[in-house]
């Protein structure tokens, strides 16, 4: 079977034709568009865990956290003096610097 239809008649609409167009066009896969860092998540709301987009020693760091991909998190406060985020995943809960949620970035749940 071949995985990549013809582009006669209505396969044109096929999910995988629009997905390339736009890889082409953006440059980008299309999943990278619907990813948001960590801080820009509403208070209480959720989001999975995508990747992790930092240095080699941060990532470990993260990951040793238990903020792997595919971890469901959520937002829970944000500190109102200095740069510091809670965030729930896990059935825990751990605090993050800006700097460190901006690298994690999340699919809406």
């Amino acid at each position: 079977m071949n995985p990549r239809p013809e582009l006669s008649g209505g396969a044109r609409n096929h999910p995988w034709f629009l997905g390339s167009l736009l890889r082409c066009i953006l440059n980008k896969p299309i999943v990278e568009r619907l990813m948001t860092p960590l801080p820009d998540l509403q208070l209480g709301s959720d989001g999975v865990l995508s990747r992790i987009e930092s240095e080699d020693g941060q990532r470990r760091r993260l990951m040793e956290m238990g903020l792997v991909p595919g971890t469901t998190v959520r937002l829970i406060r944000r500190a109102r003096v200095g740069d510091v985020i809670e965030v729930e995943g896990r059935g825990y809960r751990v605090a993050l610097r800006l700097s460190e949620a901006k690298a994690l970035l999340i699919e809406s749940a």
